[in-house]
């Protein structure tokens, strides 16, 4: 029976004390352009467009999220894309705050579901605010915490182009890092996501693959205008995003429209689901220290 207290109160402890990753905040950056659509895109090994398979593992990642901080943990969600009103905060626009808890959180998400809103921009759209975009959810941050208490989701193409805000500007030629020059739109999201410590760990799931492209040169909005021939990814997106997840301490997923990379969605533990799940721990401990005792006996 003391051995049983025993683990009794080293389970409850760790349910009931304050965990140290309390007051972690997430925020999922979700390319929502003309690129990721199926009309771009096309169909994926998955059957979907990047746009559906980005949603789908924007959910996965808000699952995991909030099952590794299950105690005071929040999350935003930002979208970018020009005919969703440019860079927006979806989870302020449904609730008046930048970040909330899980249940709103993926019902912020779900208001995105690409089979009921057109499967993103729908039809072919050169539009990329990108910078502005990683640069305004930055912003969303509150200064300081500890290590790993600021993380960003970036799942999209890349193909910056659209940008006007002060993280805009022409894009790095470049191939190799550390992509620092302040000159280029790189250099200013590199400098931006170092405004204070620590670093927000920076994830990017990047689809790859070529897309229609306009004719902009990639240096703001007033030089971007139509929908030019079909044209690679930028050159050095792929490096960038991978320099960027490795000097943050994030993780680099590069997805292939061959490659089946099937997502699903993860169902995310509840607190209720963690206190069933003690019990039945506490259960299995009696069971055990029972039988153990009634064999000495």
């Amino acid at each position: 029976m003391k051995r049983l207290m025993i683990v009794s109160g080293i389970l409850l402890g760790c349910l009931l004390a304050e965990p140290a990753m309390a007051g972690r905040k997430a925020v999922i950056v979700l390319d929502r352009t003309g690129s990721m659509s199926a009309a771009e895109s096309g169909l994926q090994a998955t059957g979907n467009s990047r746009c559906k398979d980005a949603w789908l593992l924007a959910q996965v990642k808000l699952d995991a999220f909030f099952f590794a901080n299950p105690t005071g943990a929040e999350a935003a969600l930002v979208q970018f894309g020009t005919f969703f009103g440019g860079v927006t905060t979806v989870t302020n626009d449904m609730f008046g705050s930048d970040f909330v808890g899980q249940a709103q959180a993926n019902a912020a998400l779900a208001s995105l579901d690409p089979d009921a809103t057109g499967d993103c921009a729908g039809f072919s759209a050169n539009s990329t605010p990108l910078a502005d975009a990683i640069c305004s959810a930055r912003k969303l941050f509150p200064a300081g915490g500890l290590p790993g208490d600021r993380q960003m989701f970036f799942l999209g193409d890349g193909g910056e182009n659209f940008s006007t805000g002060p993280c805009s500007g022409a894009s790095n030629p470049a191939v190799v890092p550390p992509f620092d020059d302040k000159s280029f739109w790189q250099g200013k999201v590199l400098n931006h996501l170092a405004v204070d410590l620590p670093l927000p760990t920076f994830s990017v799931d990047f689809w790859e693959g070529a897309f229609p492209r306009g004719t902009g040169n990639q240096s703001g909005a007033d030089t971007v205008s139509g929908v030019g021939p079909q044209q690679t990814f930028a050159p050095n997106d792929n490096a960038y995003f991978t320099f960027l997840a490795e000097e943050t301490g994030g993780v680099f997923t590069r997805h292939l429209a061959s490659n089946p990379d099937p997502v699903d969605r993860v169902p995310a533990v509840s607190t209720w689901g963690m206190l069933i799940l003690t019990l039945l721990l506490l259960v299995g401990a009696k069971a055990y220290f029972n039988r153990r005792n009634a064999i000495q006996i």
